[in-house]
């Protein structure tokens, strides 16, 4: 079965299990609703706790909610095989204790990055 993983940031390089292909990664930046469906069909989330204050901005200002797991992914952790999916959000200008202004001012990004082929180098 195919996953969608949500990460706060960035990608990295470790997310992709076979360092032996060349991998053709799609990227779609979307919008807070697109985000939000996606969210909504069901993600892995990669929070922890000290992200409460950033998705606690991201339900507020978009009606977005995306849970903090028990056990904590790192993205580390992430292992992408054909067809999974990560959506990255990253935020600019959100201070850790945000007021309502400065949260609707904030800048928050969503990409939907996914893996469409690997091609096995000889």
């Amino acid at each position: 079965m195919k996953k969608t993983y949500f990460v706060l940031g960035e990608i990295y390089d470790s997310m992709f299990n076979d360092v032996e292909s060349e991998i053709l990664i799609g990227r779609k930046v979307l919008s807070p609703s697109d985000a939000k469906e996606v969210i909504k069909d069901g993600v892995i989330s990669c929070a922890n706790r000290g992200d409460w204050a950033t998705l606690s901005a991201m339900h507020d200002r978009f009606g977005i909610q995306v849970l903090i797991p028990d056990l904590s992914c790192h993205p580390n952790d992430i292992l992408l095989s054909y067809g999974d999916r990560v959506l990255v959000m990253s935020v600019s200008g959100l201070p850790a204790l945000a007021t309502d202004n400065e949260i609707k001012s904030a800048v928050f990004r969503f990409s939907l990055y996914t893996v469409i082929d690997y091609v096995v180098v000889p």
